[in-house]
């Protein structure tokens, strides 16, 4: 699976391209992210996502971004602790996401506090032509990092 992103302005706006072009409603998530420090270009995080847990590695590969392993976790204090050592906390992001399938593509609009709203399409070998000509996203301005290096620096 490989995820393309972009920031969008309102995420209002972008669900009413997708009623229009027959997108289906899946599902809403509230979520709290904790990234761990990594080399640059890659993503350790534990999500925690409706009350579940996630140990989620993403690997940045050609402006979109690998996923590399998405674990369901049971106990997540002791996996916390055990990262945070070993890597240390690089920042903790919350937010809401909602959810939408159109094709063979999950397409997810992401509000993650103080940092922005996003369109993340996930999939196999997701593409700018199916933003700009299926959902009817004109000028994406596509997003090759991690949400972690958009957050705002702690002083």
């Amino acid at each position: 699976m490989q995820e393309l992103k972009i920031k969008i302005t309102t995420s209002q706006e972008i669900e009413e391209k997708l009623n229009n072009v027959g997108a289906t409603f899946v599902g809403e998530e509230i979520f709290t992210d904790t990234y761990f420090n990594q080399p640059q270009g890659e993503v350790l995080k534990l999500a925690n996502i409706n009350e579940g847990y996630f140990l989620i590695a993403l690997k940045a590969v050609d402006g979109k971004f690998d996923m590399i392993k998405n674990q369901a976790i049971e106990n997540a204090d002791p996996v916390k602790i055990e990262l945070a050592n070993e890597y240390g906390i690089k920042c903790i992001l919350s937010g809401k996401r909602r959810i939408f399938q159109l094709e063979s593509y999950k397409i997810i609009l992401n509000h993650i506090d103080n940092v922005g709203e996003f369109l993340i399409l996930t999939g196999i070998n997701p593409t700018p032509d199916f933003i700009i000509n299926k959902i009817g996203v004109q000028n994406p301005e596509y997003i090759n990092v991690a949400f972690d290096e958009l957050a705002p620096k702690s002083k």
